[in-house]
């Protein structure tokens, strides 16, 4: 299983919700579309005579959405204590 993209997160999260779910309602591109039912996430509804684009997801599509994300190891950044930018002046009263 490989790791979602947004798009693809996105889709799926629309499709989970609903049993079909018509292509301009998906708020994703054809690529991303294309790209899901190569995966086997999605598969689309035998054409219809309206003409619309239906698609459904699948179990494999349902256990990806639901799989934890993997997140990236990123090196701990150390904080530094910034110094000030102008020198400090002694107070002027006496």
């Amino acid at each position: 299983m490989s790791e979602l993209n947004a798009y693809q997160r996105k889709a799926l999260a629309i499709l989970d919700r609903q049993q079909w779910e018509n292509r301009a309602q998906l708020y994703v591109g054809e690529k991303t579309i294309s790209s899901l039912i190569e995966l086997g996430y999605i598969e689309p509804m035998p054409p219809v005579p309206t003409g619309t684009e239906r698609f459904k997801i699948t179990e494999a599509g349902r256990a990806a959405i639901r799989a934890p994300r993997v997140s990236k190891e990123q090196p701990k950044r150390r904080l530094t204590t910034l110094k000030p930018r102008l020198a400090t002046m002694p107070p002027r009263l006496k």
